[in-house]
């Protein structure tokens, strides 16, 4: 018997020109809703794996479950897939607030007044594959857990004395193991026991939250009893996602992080280098030690003598590279500044130089990296989506978009883009099937 075909090399790695827009579409919105609304956020997890993954031949359809906010905090819940028999990519969209089932909401949007106008990717998160959104920069300065296919709020954690400003996921559990010498169990006392090989229904994760009052919190999200999956009723029903019986961000934050001079811009988490990275107001850019809480070194200093402010800008995005490919780093984008900067995490002094600088000609309005970590996509102001090297920061592509901003970017699994535009659509760039 013959061995099935390799699977095709990565596009976005060795043929960037064959990824193009597949497909542009506006969800609807429940009756008397505004239309028109930029999208802040989206995510895209794969549900390869779930049982509503179908199959043509030997051929299984790629399916993803994409989150999508708008800046109202509306939230909708869709779906792409890719038609082997048809060779083409199909996006289901639910209505925003709405959706198709009479048990969706449109979810009440309790955000302070200072921070709707600043509702931004880094304002939300996606939980236990797309099932559960977090956000901040609410009223009463918690951080909310809801259920996306119905709006249902889950959970109020409060932990800060001002507005949450940011936030930042990691899995734990079977998705945080990869190597042999990372298979490490966190101390009892911080809660995080992450088990090499455990279930994904039943694996916990980490949310850090940033806020003005200059810390950030360390939260570990359990599973309800039953694990994240729908499970269903004896009736055939699925049943509710909940809290009630366990499970959840817990009564308070396992860690808080001190150190930043002035409010928490954004912040990034990585169990595998058990590390917590944070930029501020002031321009600083802080690693601390996950477990331990205990501030590590600065990576970028904050304001210099008499208050002047560092040339370099005020961070508004960071990310940590675990080392896939390299070493570990850490990237920050500058928005004032238009500047991109990568810094290693061992570096002795925050005076040491940068590894890598990039200066940016249009704004970002939100970046990711991608799910191999060798790319960094950045939303564009202009209507497109650039593509640089996480090595060097060098340009590698450009994905023309439908002309709108792009406000929102996600990379998922087979270098498939997904991006939210300043009009309320949707955009998917995937290669091209021939």
């Amino acid at each position: 018997r013959r061995a099935p075909p390799p699977p095709p090399p990565p596009a976005l790695r060795y043929a960037p020109g064959r990824i193009e827009l597949v497909g542009v579409v506006e969800p609807k919105s429940i009756s008397g809703a505004e239309t028109g609304v930029p999208v802040a956020f989206v995510s895209a997890d794969s549900t390869a794996r779930s049982a509503e993954t179908k199959a043509v031949g030997n051929t299984p359809h790629c399916q993803y479950r994409i989150v999508a906010v708008r800046a109202d905090g509306a939230v909708g819940a869709h779906r792409l897939g890719f038609d082997a028999s048809k060779r083409e990519y199909s996006l289901e969209c639910d209505a925003f607030g709405g959706g198709s089932g009479s048990s969706r909401r449109a979810p009440a949007s309790p955000f302070a007044a200072d921070a709707v106008k600043a509702l931004s990717p880094k304002s939300f998160a996606t939980l236990a594959g797309g099932r559960v959104l977090v956000s901040c920069g609410h009223w009463d300065h918690g951080v909310r857990a809801a259920a996306t296919e119905d709006g249902r709020e889950l959970q109020i954690a409060t932990g800060h004395r001002d507005l949450v400003t940011c936030l930042a996921t990691a899995a734990l559990g079977a998705g945080a193991v990869r190597r042999p010498w990372a298979k490490r169990r966190f101390d009892e006392s911080l809660g995080l026991d992450a088990l090499a090989g455990a279930e994904a229904e039943s694996a916990s994760a980490l949310v850090v939250s940033g806020s003005r009052d200059t810390t950030l919190c360390v939260w570990e999200v359990s599973p309800p009893s039953g694990g994240w999956g729908l499970a269903l009723s004896r009736s055939g029903s699925a049943k509710q996602l909940s809290f009630a019986r366990g499970g959840g961000l817990g009564e308070r934050p396992k860690r808080t992080l001190f150190g930043h001079d002035d409010a928490v811009t954004c912040a990034a988490v990585s169990a595998e280098l058990d590390l917590v990275a944070s930029g501020g107001a002031d321009g600083a850019v802080l690693l601390h030690a996950l477990r331990a809480g205990r501030f590590l070194r600065a990576v970028r200093r904050g304001m210099g003598i008499g208050g002047e402010r560092t040339s370099g800008g005020v961070p508004s995005w960071v990310a940590l590279l675990e080392g896939k490919i390299g070493t570990a780093r850490v990237l920050v984008y500058c928005a004032d500044a238009l500047s991109l900067n990568s810094f290693g995490v061992n570096a002795i002094s925050a005076d040491a130089p940068a590894l890598a600088v990039a200066s940016l000609a249009e704004r970002a309005n939100a970046l990711c990296v991608t799910p191999d970590e060798r790319f960094l996509a950045l939303a564009q102001e202009k209507g497109s989506v650039a593509v640089r090297s996480t090595h060097d920061l060098s340009p590698w592509a450009r994905l023309e978009g439908p002309g709108p901003a792009v406000t929102a970017i996600r990379v998922a699994a087979d270098d498939v883009f997904v991006g939210g535009l300043r009009d309320g659509r949707i955009a998917v760039w995937a290669p091209a099937r021939s």
